[in-house]
């Protein structure tokens, strides 16, 4: 409510107000993560719609976003994101080069409904696209810059990893096959092979175990 935005230390909440902070509370005490609870997400300045479905954006994300940008080239006119999830990748890109044509990329209907409700609210134009990336076919598309965030959690670590993000967040969006782990990076290394210009380049978050193994492949 508004007297409680203003910090109103004396505000007594209304019954569906304390019907719903007591809902939130349940909700936590199962897990569920908060961000999940509230339906949003700060990310990179931008507040993003989450749920279910839907990979709540990391930090590391962010990082991968400030070296795209510190590294940007005036060549660059076209940007894909693939894998793009919630589409934090592609607006945050896009809120900070304007100019910049993106589009993301997602297997997950779920998830792409989320981004371009996330476009949407933000005011961005960013396209957004439905592809699997595994049965990704050459095509006449080019792009100068393919920034990813894809799977790359090992099943082996689920041991490692809080019951929130195991049973509420979308498998599909986090773990890779244990005898495959670098799937999704070959494979869009093979679309860059003939969709990227000249001049581009590929940005990708990736699992630290599998750093040497990813840089092999280059």
């Amino acid at each position: 409510a508004s007297d409680v935005d203003k910090g109103q230390p004396h505000y007594v909440l209304l019954h569906e107000e304390e019907k719903r902070l007591n809902d939130l509370l349940d909700e936590l005490i199962l897990g569920c993560p908060f961000q999940y609870c509230i339906g949003t997400s700060r990310f990179m300045e931008l507040d993003l719609s989450v749920g279910p479905g839907v990979l709540i954006p990391r930090p590391e994300t962010e990082e991968l976003i400030e070296w795209v940008l510190a590294e940007k080239s005036a060549s660059i006119t076209t940007v894909w994101d693939v894998c793009t999830g919630s589409g934090c990748i592609a607006l945050a890109l896009k809120k900070a080069q304007s100019d910049w044509l993106i589009k993301g990329f997602d297997i997950s209907k779920q998830a792409l409904a989320v981004a371009r409700k996330n476009a949407n609210d933000l005011s961005l134009e960013v396209s957004f696209e439905e592809k699997n990336v595994l049965d990704w076919s050459n095509n006449r598309q080019q792009c100068d810059l393919i920034v990813s965030n894809p799977p790359y959690v090992l099943p082996s670590e689920k041991i490692k990893m809080h019951t929130n993000v195991l049973e509420h967040e979308p498998g599909l969006a986090l773990f890779v096959p244990e005898e495959d782990p670098l799937v999704f990076y070959r494979k869009i290394i093979e679309i860059a092979s003939t969709c990227l210009s000249k001049s581009g380049c590929i940005y990708f978050e990736i699992n630290p175990l599998l750093v040497e193994e990813l840089i092999a492949l280059g």
